[in-house]
């Protein structure tokens, strides 16, 4: 795992590059052009790190909603961050369902927020039950069964086993 000045150092190299790689993304998203593809009335908007809104037919689905966000200081000192309830009143207008690739903070970290302040279900792992159940929550969880379909209103989706990236010099993230 890095340490404190590994992570500033990955802090001050993404603060020389981020103009230019915020650039690409707005080109590689203009060039796409991908909206214009999307069934009529289905929004789908990013918020993020894997953050997704999924809006269709008066149904909306979160995919890792991550919405607080941390300061560099934060990480660099590991400080304890809860979920911001200003940031999830500010972002997270209705949920019906979230669902969830693993529990890392960046994904999972205002998901117990969520589902108490709107009552759905959280599709995911055992871990992800594991946090449900930390906050009082385990009943909201749903432990998914990789590639079974699953439904919340005019939406279908399954599961995908997959392996998390490896961080810098070839360490495991568990």
């Amino acid at each position: 795992m890095m340490g404190p000045l590994g992570h500033v150092g990955a802090g001050l190299r993404y603060l020389v590059t981020a103009h230019r790689q915020h650039a690409s993304d707005r080109t590689t998203a203009h060039q796409l052009q991908w909206a214009s593809s999307l069934p009529r009335g289905l929004e789908l908007t990013w918020f993020g790190t894997a953050g997704f809104r999924l809006a269709y037919q008066g149904t909306v689905i979160w995919i890792d909603p991550y919405v607080t966000r941390m300061s560099m200081a934060s990480v660099a000192l590991r400080r304890v961050v809860p979920p911001s309830p200003e940031a999830i009143a500010a972002w997270i207008d209705r949920a019906d369902a979230v669902l969830i690739g693993h529990t890392h903070f960046d994904h999972a970290l205002d998901v117990p927020s969520i589902a108490r302040r709107w009552g759905c279900p959280v599709y995911g792992s055992a871990s992800m039950k594991h946090l449900m159940a930390l906050h009082g929550l385990a009943d909201y969880a749903v432990v998914v069964t990789p590639k079974q379909t699953y439904e919340v209103g005019p939406f279908k989706f399954h599961f995908v086993p997959s392996v998390h990236s490896k961080l810098q010099l070839g360490l495991g993230i568990p």
